[in-house]
C-alpha cells in the first residue's frame, strides 16, 4: 500500500465518520444549540486549564512549580507549531465547507466562520492535549483527565459542527503530545528554574505577566493572532502602494 493510497484511505474514513455524525444534526434543535455554545466556551477550555496551572503554582513546591513553567511554555510551543502546520502544509477544506457531503448545519453555525483556516491539524487537539501529557510529570491522573476532557469536551463537538475531521483532531492531538514529550526531555530545565526564581524575586511583575499569558493562552493566543494579522495586512498594504 502507497502513501497516496493511505491518504485516500483516511479521507473517505473522514468522510463516512462526519456523514454518520451529520445524520444526528436537526433532531434535537437544543442539542445542537447546546454543543455549538459548548464549543465556543473558553471557559470550559483554555480558562480551565489556566485555573488547574494557578491551582498548581500556588499549591506546589518549586519543583511543581518548575513544571507549571514548562507547561505553559509548552502550550505557546504547541500553539505556534499547529499554526505553522496550517500554513505549511497543503490546505485542508473544513466539511462544513464542502459542499459533495452535503451536511446539514447545525443552529447557528455557518460555512464562512472558519473557511482562512485550513482544517489540519486542529488547533484545538493540538494545544490542549499538549498540555494534558504536560501535565503527566506532575500527576499522570490528572493528566489522563486533562486528555478524556480535551477529546470529550473540546473535540468532539469540534466533529460534530463539522469544524474538523477525525483525523484532524487526532493528528492535532498526535502533535500536541509530541511537542509536550519532546520539550520534556529538552534539557531546558534550568530555564523553567530560573522562571520560578524570577517568581520569588518579583512576584508582582511575574504574576502581572503571567496574568496576561495565560489569558491569552486561554483564548489561544486572539489576541495576539488578530494583532498579527492586521500588521501583515498593514505592510501588505504599504508593500503594494510603493510607499
Amino acid at each position: 500500500m502507497t502513501i497516496s493510497d493511505m491518504a485516500l484511505g483516511i479521507i473517505a474514513i473522514d468522510r463516512a465518520i462526519t456523514q454518520d455524525i451529520n445524520q444526528l444534526v436537526g433532531r434535537a434543535p437544543m442539542t445542537d444549540l447546546f454543543i455549538f455554545y459548548l464549543a465556543d466556551m473558553d471557559l470550559l477550555k483554555g480558562v480551565l486549564f489556566m485555573a488547574v496551572a494557578w491551582y498548581l503554582w500556588f499549591r506546589g513546591d518549586a519543583v511543581v512549580r518548575t513544571q507549571v513553567v514548562n507547561l505553559l511554555v509548552i502550550a505557546l510551543l504547541a500553539v505556534v507549531v499547529g499554526r505553522l502546520l496550517q500554513l505549511g502544509l497543503p490546505a485542508r477544506l473544513r466539511p462544513l465547507d464542502d459542499p459533495t457531503l452535503g451536511l446539514t448545519l447545525p443552529a447557528h453555525v455557518t460555512p464562512a466562520v472558519l473557511r482562512n483556516w485550513s482544517s489540519f491539524p486542529s488547533d484545538h487537539a493540538t494545544l490542549f492535549f499538549a498540555m494534558a501529557a504536560a501535565l503527566a510529570p506532575i500527576s499522570r491522573r490528572l493528566a489522563w483527565a486533562a486528555a478524556a476532557w480535551a477529546a470529550v469536551v473540546i473535540c468532539l463537538p469540534r466533529l460534530y459542527l463539522g469544524f474538523h475531521y477525525a483525523s484532524d483532531l487526532i493528528g492535532g492531538a498526535l502533535i500536541g503530545a509530541a511537542v509536550a514529550l519532546i520539550y520534556l526531555h529538552l534539557p531546558v530545565q534550568r530555564f523553567s528554574q530560573a522562571v520560578v526564581r524570577f517568581a520569588k524575586r518579583s512576584p508582582a511583575l511575574f504574576h502581572a505577566a503571567g496574568f496576561v499569558f495565560t489569558y491569552e493562552i486561554s483564548s489561544l493566543m486572539s489576541n495576539i493572532r488578530q494583532l498579527a494579522m492586521q500588521m501583515l495586512k498593514l505592510v501588505h498594504r504599504v508593500a503594494s502602494s510603493g510607499i
